[in-house]
């Protein structure tokens, strides 16, 4: 308890935590935000909350007719969130199986250059990776290093998939797929479906602006700046999409 009133007071002063206390923050994560960073997990349930609210509003044009127009909505939704989710993490396999060609290709590269444009080159990229805070004799030494150990690297011929990149399909289709779930228990329980159509849409919108919210709470953008920026964004998006035929 002692810890947990100390970090709430640090957060509450704007103190920076410390490399330690960020290590056990990242080993505390849920599963979810582990397999995510927390800019893709943003991504991805804003992406699932846009989609459903432009089922939703699109939804009766197609449902009115239907024998059970609560489940064609539930259903509809539900699938259209899952679909993506599952696009969505399989383009993150690829994403990952590209990275690790482009390292192998830079390798060889580096490989078969001369010694000191191969330093030039990695110490150009050092500079951008970390902002250019190495003193030009420190991220020349540290490109002289690098090009040492590439040099006695095989890289693979051929990449494959790991293990390792499918956790993002999961957590592509949880968050995805979470954004159906409010909305789909009021559409499911709401007896008229116009009444169940209308609550689902205000569940979603204020789903946006607390998925904002949050977001904003932890990058300390501003809670209700975020919230609200967060909310004109997804609610333009469904207009585009409403407006461009869903």
């Amino acid at each position: 308890l002692a810890k947990s009133t100390r970090r709430v007071c640090a957060t509450v002063r704007g103190d920076a935590p410390t490399l330690h206390e960020l290590s056990l923050d990242a080993a505390r994560r849920p599963w979810l935000f582990r397999a995510l960073d927390p800019a893709d997990a943003l991504a991805e349930m804003t992406c699932g909350l846009v989609m459903v609210l432009t089922i939703l509003c699109t939804a009766g044009w197609y449902v009115e007719g239907s024998d059970e127009p609560r489940r064609a909505l539930a259903l509809s939704a539900f699938g259209c969130c899952l679909a993506w989710g599952i696009i969505d993490g399989f383009l993150y396999v690829a994403s990952a199986v590209y990275e690790r060609g482009r390292r192998g290709r830079l390798i060889r590269s580096v490989q078969a250059s001369e010694h000191a444009a191969a330093v030039e080159f990695v110490r150009g990229r050092v500079d951008d990776a970390t902002g250019s805070l190495l003193s030009a004799a420190s991220s020349t030494a540290f490109a002289e290093e690098l090009v040492g150990a590439a040099a006695r690297v095989d890289p693979p011929t051929r990449i494959t998939t790991e293990r390792a990149d499918f956790p993002p399909v999961v957590g592509s289709m949880v968050l995805n797929v979470s954004a159906t779930v409010l909305p789909g228990i009021a559409i499911l329980l709401v007896d008229d479906w116009r009444d169940a159509l209308a609550i689902a849409k205000a569940l979603a919108v204020a789903m946006l602006f607390l998925t904002g919210f949050l977001w904003g709470r932890t990058t300390r953008f501003g809670a209700w700046r975020s919230g609200l920026a967060m909310l004109v964004f997804g609610l333009a998006m469904v207009t585009i999409a409403v407006l461009f035929g869903g």
